[in-house]
């Protein structure tokens, strides 16, 4: 567990590098990192926010693809199951 907590510290701080100090939004790779990570330490409402966000900010379709592969297992496991199903009809 604490290697997740650390792991996302990390992930912060170097969004807070990486923006120079700026209030910029992350990338959508950083918000996918923090997804799986607060997925994996039980924080599934925060996953899927972070998830939602990481769609929001990619491009590129493989992205796109990935993040939703990777997001689906998240809604079930909160307790979302409509939402769960939205995502597997997408």
């Amino acid at each position: 567990m604490a290697d997740r907590e650390r792991a996302r510290e990390f992930l912060e701080r170097s969004l807070a590098i990486r923006n120079g100090g700026a209030r910029r939004p992350r990338t959508h790779g950083h918000s996918a990192a923090l997804a799986t990570i607060d997925a994996e330490q039980g924080r599934v409402d925060d996953a899927i926010a972070s998830d939602r966000e990481a769609l929001a900010l990619a491009v590129a379709p493989s992205a796109i693809e990935r993040i939703r592969f990777n997001s689906r297992s998240t809604p079930p496991a909160a307790g979302h199951p409509v939402e769960a199903k939205a995502q597997l009809d997408k």
